[in-house]
């Protein structure tokens, strides 16, 4: 089909696209687990599973096509600069995001070490926007959000799968005592 394609369609198509999209079609149809990922979302696989980034350290949630913080990583960028839980982000760079693809944000926000962003923020309360500048930096994240100890049981909650995980949750196994 795309042998025939190149040699007959009337304009000239780059059949990496189609080729792509015939990938993605059929995947879809195997299983809902199954799933193709481009060159750039394996990236940013590849980064969240290493545990390791550079970037502001902004938690966020899309909510009906804004970016809303929902906090932020310790002794981040975006912690040091008081980012807000609630703050609307606006746009990055000067460059609007409402209604932008989501996966186009942590690309946006990531980056070399010590490069500089600038975040458009709306706050509540505030009348103005707000142009927050920020330094990336390299972005320790915990694969273990929790661990207690409740009488003789143990509880550690892991909010990630990466390659630090078993380090870290035999680490909180043994914060826990015997």
């Amino acid at each position: 089909v795309y042998q025939h394609i190149r040699n007959n369609y009337v304009d000239d198509v780059p059949l990496e696209h189609l080729v792509e999209e015939a990938v993605i079609a059929t995947l879809r149809e195997l299983d809902p687990h199954s799933s193709y990922l481009n060159r750039e979302q394996m990236a940013a696989l590849n980064t969240r599973i290493s545990g390791e980034f550079a970037g502001v350290g902004i938690q966020y949630v899309i909510h009906r096509d804004t970016v809303v913080v929902r906090g932020t990583i310790a002794n981040s960028p975006a912690e040091r600069a008081r980012i807000c839980v609630n703050d609307r982000i606006i746009s990055i760079d000067s460059k609007p995001i409402i209604g932008i693809p989501t996966d186009s944000i942590p690309t946006l926000l990531r980056g070399t070490p010590n490069t500089k962003v600038d975040i458009g923020v709306v706050r509540r309360g505030d009348s103005k926007p707000l142009t927050i500048t920020l330094k990336r930096d390299y972005i320790e994240s915990s694969a273990i959000s929790a661990s207690a100890r409740f009488g003789d049981i143990g509880y550690i909650a892991a909010s990630a799968v990466s390659k630090p995980l078993a380090a870290e949750f035999y680490a909180a196994y043994k914060s826990l005592g015997d």
